[in-house]
């Protein structure tokens, strides 16, 4: 039942590329028990989480035109790393590439947040190689959530 979560929405609306240029809309944020008594059926896609699968969902529904909102127990920990802080590696490193690929969010924060990148396995093939960077867990928190604030 929403109304017994402890959690806050996030709300990002997008009508298209080229309308968002022509009326821009802002991001709105409320609580749950705010949501709660407006209708949650009036939002095209409903995203829980806040990692980084929910950031990269909810920017790419908005990118269709989808009302989107995301749902999370906590505002402030949006976009939050784990207790390892690295992006990329053998194999995350092409998920990150493929996101990036598609217009995702992850890899232009991460180059925000960044503070130490390498390329793993530099000596053998390529098919082994995959670029890391371990980020700055507070700036790529907060350089998401202004990426998510700010998304039009």
């Amino acid at each position: 039942k929403v109304n017994q979560l402890s959690s806050k929405l996030l709300t990002i609306t997008r009508s298209s590329r080229h309308a968002s240029r022509l009326f821009p809309s802002r991001p709105h944020f409320m609580s749950l028990s705010a949501a709660a008594t407006s209708s949650l059926e009036e939002y095209d896609v409903l995203v829980i989480g806040g990692g980084h699968a929910g950031c990269e969902a909810c920017t790419a529904s908005a990118r269709t035109g989808a009302k989107t909102a995301l749902l999370t127990q906590n505002l402030s920990t949006i976009g939050e790393l784990s207790c390892n802080p690295s992006i990329g590696g053998i194999g995350k490193g092409h998920l990150v590439r493929e996101v990036d690929a598609l217009d995702g969010v992850m890899g232009d924060v991460a180059d925000k947040a960044g503070i130490h990148f390498r390329m793993l396995n530099r000596r053998k093939g390529p098919a082994v190689r995959g670029p890391r960077g371990q980020m700055d867990r507070d700036l790529y928190r907060d350089n998401m959530q202004a990426v998510l604030g700010n998304y039009k």
